[in-house]
């Protein structure tokens, strides 16, 4: 399993929620809900969700909007930054973003915890 995955599945049993794939996650699926939390890993320099957001703005400007990215290297890695700076300003400003730990082979898969998860948790609470 891959670690968005992973997290995705603990973040799912840890918060009563629905759990989705974007692409059964159209506009009228994301209109029932306040708030949307969105997991996707980071491939060369890119977030894999980035269109998706843009295609979908209309809808999730009006939500409660996490963001979360997944990648073998760390938020203040070169990469990570670079990935997050592509989402439009608009939308940066407008959601909440939370950079977890991924994995890179198999000796990157201890780094992939469900205490990672712990300040995405502690924000959903505080709402």
């Amino acid at each position: 399993m891959g670690a968005s995955k992973q997290y995705a599945t603990w973040l799912h049993e840890a918060v009563p929620s629905d759990m989705l794939s974007y692409r059964s996650a159209n506009s009228q699926r994301l209109g029932q809900y306040d708030t949307v939390v969105l997991i996707c890993g980071i491939y060369a320099t890119r977030l894999s969700l980035v269109g998706y957001i843009q295609k979908n703005w209309e809808i999730l400007k009006r939500k409660r909007v996490i963001l979360i990215s997944v990648a073998g290297s760390p938020e203040d890695n070169i990469f990570s930054t670079k990935a997050y700076s592509r989402i439009p300003e608009d939308i940066r400003t407008s959601i909440r973003h939370f950079h977890l730990q991924g994995k890179v082979g198999p000796i990157g898969a201890s780094k992939v915890k469900n205490q990672n998860l712990k300040p995405v948790l502690d924000y959903l609470a505080s709402q």
